[in-house]
C-alpha cells in the first residue's frame, strides 16, 4: 500500500517526464493496485472480526461451563455434608443406646452388690 502511495506521488510529480497520457494511465494502475489493497484489507478486516466474534463466543461457553461445573461441585459438596450429618447422628444415637444399656447394667449390678 505504502509502496503505491509513493509511486503516485512520484507520478504526480512527474518526475520520469512523462506525457499527459502516459502519466494518467500509470495513475490508473495505482488506483487499480489501491483498489484490489483495499479489498485485501477489508478481506483481512472480516476475518479478524469473525475471530474476534469466536473468541468472544468461546469465551462465553467457557464462563457457562464454569457455572455448571460450580454448580455440579455444590451439589456433590452438599451431598457429602449430608451423609456426613446422617452418620454423625447415627453415632450419636448409637453412643446414647450403648450409655443407656450400661447405665441400665451398673444399676442392677449396683442393686445385686447391696441385696
Amino acid at each position: 500500500v505504502f509502496d503505491t502511495m509513493q509511486a503516485i506521488s512520484e507520478d504526480l510529480r512527474n518526475a520520469d517526464g512523462l506525457d499527459v497520457e502516459a502519466t494518467l494511465e500509470r495513475l490508473s494502475l495505482h488506483l487499480d493496485e489501491l483498489s484490489r489493497n483495499h479489498d485485501n484489507l477489508l478481506v483481512a478486516l472480516g476475518d479478524a472480526g469473525s475471530r474476534g466474534q469466536r473468541l468472544i463466543s468461546a469465551g462465553i461457553r467457557t464462563n457457562e461451563a464454569d457455572v455448571r461445573l460450580s454448580g455440579l461441585l455444590a451439589d456433590t459438596q452438599d451431598a457429602d455434608i449430608a451423609e456426613v450429618a446422617l452418620n454423625l447422628t447415627s453415632s450419636e444415637l448409637i453412643f446414647q443406646t450403648s450409655q443407656a444399656a450400661g447405665a441400665r447394667l451398673i444399676q442392677q449390678s449396683l442393686l445385686n452388690f447391696l441385696r
